[in-house]
C-alpha cells in the first residue's frame, strides 16, 4: 500500500499580520500558505500524483484547522491553498491554524472609519451640522465638500449650509473616503417633507385607492398631493374633492417646467433634494403619461404603498434602484 510523504518543515505563512478596512470595496484577502508544494503529492515509489490532492486535504482532513478568536471581528478559512480571511467588523483577532501538526497563527486589525451621519437633510438657513469620524484615531483627517454653495465644511467637521441643492461632503483618512451626502431644500418644502413623514408614521394609516381623500386613507399620489396642497402646490390640479394621478402629476412637472430628470438617477448623484417627487412605473404600459403608475418623495419614501421599492431609503445612502420612466419634480416652493 503506497504511502503518503509530506515534508512539512518548511511550512509558514506569506504573512503573519493583516489589516483589513471595511471602507474598502474589497473586505477580505488571502494568504498564501508557503514550503509545500500544494499543487502535488509525491509517494514513496516517487511517483507524481497529478492532481490538486493537498489543496484539497487542507479543505476536508481533520488535521487542518482553522480557528478564529473573535467571530465578530473576522473570519478564515482553507480556500484553493490560501487562507481566506473575511473582516465583519472593526477589531482585533487571532486566528489560530493547525496543518498536520504544524501551528501557525495570523493577527487580523480590521478598521473601519464611520461617521455619525451619513445623511443630512436640512434646509436653507439651518444651523451649522458637526460631523465627526470614528475610529481614525492618530490619522489625518482631510475636509472636503463637493459644492461650495450647498454647503461648506471646516477642517474639523463643521458644516454650514449656504444653499438649495445636495453635495458630498467627504472625510479622507489613510487614503479612504467616507460620505455623507447633504441635501437641501427651501424651509417651505422642508415643512413639506415632514409632513410626509408624520403622515406615513402612523399606525392608523391605511392604503386605498378608492378612499385615498378620506381620513387616514392615502394612496401614493394623494399623500402627495395632500401635503403639498397646503403650501399652494396643487399640481395644476382644480378638483376641490380630489387628487391627481401619478401619472397627472408627473405631466404637470414636466409641462411646468420643474422636472430636473427624466431617466433614472441615483442618491449619490446629488440631483434630489428633500422635497422632490419621483415618479416612475411598474407594471408598463397603463395608458396614462409615460406609463407612470406610482409616485414616491424623497426623502421619505413612505411605506404604505405594498409596491415601494426598499432601495430608495435614503438611510441606507445607497444608488436609487433603475427604474423606468423616471420623471422627477425639483423644489416648486419656495421661503
Amino acid at each position: 500500500m503506497l504511502t503518503c510523504q509530506i515534508t512539512i518543515s518548511e511550512l509558514s505563512l506569506a504573512t503573519d499580520q493583516i489589516d483589513i478596512y471595511m471602507n474598502d470595496t474589497e473586505t477580505s484577502m488571502d494568504i498564501a500558505i508557503q514550503g509545500i508544494d500544494l499543487n502535488a503529492i509525491y509517494y514513496e515509489t516517487g511517483n507524481e500524483w497529478e492532481d490538486t490532492i493537498i489543496k484539497d486535504a487542507l479543505i476536508s482532513d481533520s488535521r487542518c484547522t482553522i480557528q478564529t478568536g473573535n467571530s465578530k471581528v473576522a473570519d478564515a478559512w482553507f480556500s484553493e491553498g490560501f487562507i481566506h480571511v473575511k473582516g465583519i467588523s472593526k477589531g482585533i483577532t487571532n486566528t489560530k491554524i493547525s496543518i498536520y501538526g504544524i501551528s501557525l497563527s495570523i493577527r487580523i486589525q480590521v478598521h473601519h472609519y464611520t461617521l455619525n451621519k451619513y445623511v443630512i437633510n436640512t434646509y436653507k438657513g439651518s444651523p451649522i451640522k458637526n460631523l465627526k469620524i470614528k475610529g481614525a484615531q492618530g490619522h489625518k483627517i482631510t475636509w472636503s465638500t463637493g459644492n461650495k454653495n450647498v454647503a461648506s465644511v471646516s477642517k474639523t467637521g463643521i458644516v454650514t449650509i449656504n444653499g438649495i441643492g445636495t453635495t458630498k461632503i467627504t472625510a479622507k483618512v489613510n487614503d479612504r473616503k467616507v460620505i455623507c451626502i447633504v441635501s437641501v431644500s427651501s424651509k417651505t418644502a422642508y415643512r413639506v417633507v415632514k409632513d410626509a413623514r408624520d403622515i406615513s408614521k402612523k399606525k392608523n394609516i391605511q392604503y386605498s385607492q378608492a378612499l385615498r381623500m378620506s381620513k387616514n386613507y392615502y394612496d401614493c399620489s394623494s399623500l402627495i398631493y395632500r401635503c403639498y396642497r397646503p403650501y399652494g402646490i396643487r399640481f395644476g390640479y382644480t378638483h376641490p374633492t380630489w387628487a391627481p394621478t401619478a401619472a397627472d402629476e408627473g405631466r404637470w412637472c414636466k409641462n411646468s417646467g420643474h422636472a430636473t430628470a427624466e431617466e433614472a438617477v441615483e442618491i449619490l448623484s446629488c440631483k434630489l433634494v428633500p422635497g422632490d417627487t419621483i415618479y416612475y412605473s411598474f407594471n408598463g404600459n397603463n395608458g396614462r403619461y409615460l406609463n407612470i403608475d406610482h409616485t414616491a418623495m424623497f426623502p421619505v419614501m413612505p411605506m404604505i404603498h405594498p409596491l415601494v421599492i426598499t432601495a430608495w431609503l435614503l438611510k441606507q445612502a445607497v444608488p436609487a434602484t433603475p427604474l423606468r420612466n423616471v420623471c422627477i419634480m425639483h423644489q416648486t416652493v419656495s421661503g
